[in-house]
């Protein structure tokens, strides 16, 4: 009789926890499902600025009234998908979290937040597409990055030897030019009167007279540009002779 009533009791326990651990996470699934969601809802809103900021850098005026106008679609659709979300937290306050009623509302709001979402999706990347394009059009148009991209092109066939050469000269007239900002630091006031640069080159008489009150600024600064320089240097003529 004792053993009965214990097995009774385990039985009505045990069914008990799995119930209880099903109503648990069909509400967890819920809650989590939604949560993820809104930080779904989140993390687009966050792609969008980055590129609205792109936008607002494009140089031809025409595309840039096309894609903000395909932005503020894009940012409408977003509206949207809150909307959803905020509809169903508010239809979902009154009811029981673990109800049939409350899981299809959760199943129609899921079905209508995809649908959304994918729509917003894919007018999103359409319009990253769109502004990733003209920054390569138009870095593909500017002569200096150009230049820049042949100059990388070219140290691509190099040797870590000859790379090292290149770096070598390129440090050389950097330490050069910090050199000659020193002698105008010390020396700006007596260039500027033995060659009369003041009446010859106005404009360069100014920046030399501006190096020589910020003199001190000057010689600690290109000091250390110098000192820094010739560390690399020595580290990568190093390292080049090791294994290179």
């Amino acid at each position: 009789m004792r053993s009965n009533f214990n097995n009774i009791w385990k039985y009505v326990a045990g069914g008990g926890t799995v119930l209880g651990y099903q109503a648990w996470w069909d509400r967890m699934s819920n809650k989590s499902s939604a949560s993820q969601m809104k930080s779904t809802i989140t993390n687009v809103d966050a792609k969008l600025d980055i590129i609205k900021g792109q936008i607002d850098h494009c140089p031809d005026s025409v595309e840039k009234a096309r894609l903000l106008a395909e932005y503020d679609d894009v940012k409408s659709g977003l509206k949207n998908l809150g909307g959803i979300h905020n509809r169903f937290f508010e239809k979902a306050q009154g009811l029981s979290e673990n109800s049939e009623e409350s899981k299809t509302l959760f199943n129609d709001y899921n079905d209508k937040f995809k649908a959304a979402f994918d729509k917003v999706s894919y007018h999103a990347e359409e319009l990253e597409k769109s502004v990733n394009k003209i920054i390569t059009k138009f870095m593909d148009d500017n002569s200096i990055i150009q230049k820049i991209n042949e100059f990388k092109d070219y140290l691509a066939t190099l040797s870590s030897t000859e790379i090292c050469l290149v770096m070598n000269i390129s440090i050389s007239v950097f330490i050069l030019t910090c050199l000659v900002s020193i002698i105008f630091a010390v020396y700006g006031n007596f260039l500027v009167e033995k060659f009369s640069l003041e009446t010859k080159y106005p404009k360069l008489s100014k920046i030399i007279n501006l190096r020589v009150k910020l003199q001190h600024l000057y010689i600690i600064t290109n000091t250390l540009f110098i000192v820094a320089s010739l560390i690399l240097m020595f580290f990568v003529n190093l390292i080049t002779l090791m294994y290179g």
